[in-house]
């Protein structure tokens, strides 16, 4: 499912961080983790009240979860010569 997201931001700063909370509840309250795939480009253009701020992509954070309460984060970023390096 392709899901798209609008937000408002006033003013655009240099480095922009987003986070994408992956964790759904069901009416029961059980709580697990969404492990459909993800895809975006390697820019993001946001607009704000002063124009269109073009942010490029160096890096992401991916949890490789045990459960929703434990797991262990590994790094993929991207260094100046636009090779990607993951940083365990």
């Amino acid at each position: 499912m392709i899901q798209f997201f609008t937000f408002v931001i006033l003013e655009a700063p240099k480095v922009l961080n987003v986070c994408v909370k992956r964790f759904q509840s069901s009416k029961s309250g059980t709580i697990s983790k969404n492990h459909d795939p993800i895809s975006f480009g390697m820019t993001l253009h946001v607009i704000t009240k002063y124009g269109v701020e073009i942010y490029d992509l160096s890096s992401v954070v991916v949890h490789i979860e045990i459960n929703f309460t434990g797991g262990h984060y590994v790094s993929h970023c991207r260094s100046k010569d636009n090779t990607w390096n993951t940083l365990n």
